[in-house]
């Protein structure tokens, strides 16, 4: 039975305007990520990475083209009410800044989705198996760079979701931990292990097929052309 696409961009666009002026942070991509998908993004700084997974989240609106997701839900078209709820059941997001509440210790942060959709996880198993089942009471001022990511994607990880979302998820992450959360440490391993692979650069997207297919000799990758490889997006979808 052919897997099920989980999300799909057919030629969206996000364009910014400044007085007279406009540019494309994200241009003409068209892709699909299947359900059990796990999707690696390469490129330079300023490729549109960023503008992707905003978009993939619902943290941010296309300016044009077509966003749908898993059973035909054209997200789109989605109110900001649709997209907040959209947010907080169907997606998990590891920021690259954290973005972890200072006055809340790291098992009150990852806790807090309770507030946002239930049933969630154990916090607390969420926290070990990232390696923080010591500093669940510590606050992010008391955790290290690395530990703070780690919580960032215990929170992503605890809410189950259908679609998470990971912007440069092991920048902190050195040696073990960033083997507890890839596996392997490094650019090459992490694509190696992907479905697919996009490479980006200039906001441009051609479609392609997966590693399995390219390996075979057929095919390619989701392509963004050119540009230096660098690991810093990653999409799972279930």
């Amino acid at each position: 039975m052919e897997e099920q696409k989980i999300i799909t961009f057919e030629n969206v666009c996000k364009e910014y305007r400044i007085g007279d002026t406009s540019f494309f942070a994200l241009k003409d991509a068209s892709f699909a990520i299947k359900e059990g998908n796990f999707v690696v993004i390469l490129g330079p700084s300023g490729a549109g990475k960023s503008t992707l997974l905003n978009l993939l989240s619902g943290m941010d609106t296309a300016s044009s083209g077509k966003i749908t997701f898993f059973d035909g839900q054209v997200i789109s078209d989605y109110t900001d009410k649709e997209l907040t709820r959209y947010r907080a059941e169907e997606v998990g997001i590891v920021f690259q800044f954290y973005n972890l509440i200072p006055s809340l210790t790291a098992y009150e942060n990852v806790a807090l989705m309770r507030d946002i959709k239930s049933p969630i996880g154990d916090p607390q198993e969420a926290l070990k198996a990232v390696g923080l089942e010591r500093q669940i009471h510590q606050f992010p001022s008391q955790l290290s760079g690395g530990e703070q990511q780690r919580t960032s994607i215990a929170r992503a990880v605890v809410k189950n979701p259908r679609l998470l979302l990971c912007d440069e998820p092991t920048g902190r992450l050195l040696g073990a931990g960033s083997m507890l959360f890839t596996g392997r440490c490094g650019t090459r391993e992490i694509s190696a292990r992907s479905e697919r692979c996009a490479k980006m650069q200039d906001s441009w997207c051609k479609g392609g097929r997966d590693h399995r297919e390219r390996q075979r000799g057929g095919g390619d990758d989701l392509v963004f052309p050119g540009g230096k490889q660098c690991f810093d997006a990653v999409c799972g979808a279930r």
